[in-house]
């Protein structure tokens, strides 16, 4: 699968360094998720096909007591956890941004996904517009996403998934997903 996402980014913090959740900039609007540091467990976020592969636990936590750890073991299934929807525009530019580390396996995506106003996901591989982060690597790193509202766009979320014939253990944390002013 191809990185679509219009900018992507991801900084190593040292080891030594203290955790801390991604710094807004002057340019970015609110936090839509109200717990994207999962310190209240999975509310605000969807795991209903989520497969029992996504846990909120001490040992994933990147800041604060708790992260999120998707453990995907099954050769045929893929995780999934989505944030609620938040409403969206046509051109307007989403930003998500989390720390992440794997520590096993591959294939952990993080997806912008936009829905127009019957819930048809606009965002998909066969449309070309599909927009995700690859998470990479056993260290703790800093990722950063874009991407923007198609034509016909009415919601908005963020979607943490891994491959259905992948299997892979990783942890997530900290994050924001804001409208670029």
């Amino acid at each position: 699968m191809a990185l679509v996402a219009a900018a992507f980014t991801l900084a190593a913090a040292p080891a030594s360094q203290p955790a801390s959740a991604p710094a807004p900039t002057a340019n970015l609007g609110p936090n839509l998720l109200v717990n994207g540091d999962f310190e209240h467990a999975l509310d605000g976020w969807d795991s209903a096909k989520d497969n029992g592969m996504s846990l909120v636990s001490p040992e994933a936590a990147h800041n604060g007591g708790f992260g999120l750890r998707v453990t995907d073991d099954d050769p045929d299934k893929g995780s999934s956890l989505a944030s609620e929807r938040f409403p969206a525009n046509p051109g307007q530019v989403y930003e998500a941004r989390f720390w992440a580390r794997i520590m096993s396996g591959k294939d952990t995506l993080v997806y912008i996904q936009f829905f127009d106003n019957k819930n048809k996901q606009l965002t998909t591989k066969e449309s070309g517009k599909q927009i995700q982060i690859r998470v990479i690597g056993g260290q703790w790193r800093e990722y950063t996403g874009r991407g923007v509202a198609p034509e016909g766009t009415a919601s908005t979320r963020v979607w943490i998934h891994t491959i259905n014939n992948g299997k892979a253990i990783a942890d997530f944390d900290d994050f924001t997903f804001c409208e670029v002013k």
